[in-house]
């Protein structure tokens, strides 16, 4: 559904990526990481290309509609300032029970925090190589809660796909994930789903909790179906 004040859709590319990743057809060749779940997609953004923008008001609009269709996880692959009123709406959906999952932000290692991945009640996932080696672009700091694959991931397209790197393709790993705890702790709030996926993630780098990788990498308690 487009936010947008004219109702038209922005560029499909990206939210079409992050969109297959979390959910496809199981009898297809890309089934997704959640195969034939219900998937709700806000299209909080206008325009095209260089010009792609979004505010806060369209992304509180947006996350506001997946609140009133009760989805059990949010997954949002981008990134911006802080701002008040878009906090408001994510600690509405944590107060919800609605999890919601960010990309850490691709602004490299000396960057400022990223929101909403920043704000506490958010889960905060950054990206990894096949070799488990920090994304040379992601985000660091404090509040990065986990580490997902996120370089050289595949993703269908227009052209027959293409190979993408990033946070935002990271974090449906967490919000896959998130789905997937929820779905079978139906009543597990987004403390207590903090808390599962530390317990099973694999750590990296310092012991314990770190700057760079949070917990460690994001663990599926088991398949994803």
């Amino acid at each position: 559904l487009s936010f947008a004040v004219d109702g038209r859709p922005s560029s499909p590319t990206h939210c079409t990526a992050v969109a297959l990743l979390l959910v496809g057809s199981a009898a297809s060749e890309f089934p997704g990481l959640l195969p034939e779940a219900e998937l709700y997609a806000a299209d909080t953004f206008i325009g095209t290309g260089a010009n792609l923008r979004t505010n806060a008001l369209l992304l509180g609009k947006g996350l506001d509609w997946l609140l009133e269709k009760q989805v059990s996880a949010v997954n949002v692959s981008l990134t911006g300032p802080d701002n008040r009123l878009l906090h408001e709406v994510i600690q509405r959906l944590s107060a919800r029970n609605v999890v919601v999952v960010a990309a850490a932000g691709n602004g490299g290692p000396s960057a400022p925090p990223a929101f909403p991945a920043a704000y506490p009640e958010a889960v905060a996932v950054t990206t990894v190589d096949n070799l488990l080696r920090p994304y040379r672009l992601a985000n660091r700091g404090e509040y990065v809660t986990m580490a997902a694959p996120g370089v050289r991931i595949w993703t269908p397209g227009p052209r027959g796909g293409q190979y993408r790197d990033g946070t935002s393709f990271a974090a449906p790993y967490g919000t896959a994930v998130a789905a997937l705890l929820r779905h079978r702790q139906p009543n597990l709030n987004p403390a207590g789903l903090v808390a599962e996926l530390r317990t099973h993630a694999r750590d990296l780098g310092a012991p314990g909790k770190d700057p760079v990788f949070g917990w460690g990498l994001v663990q599926s308690p088991g398949r994803c179906e």
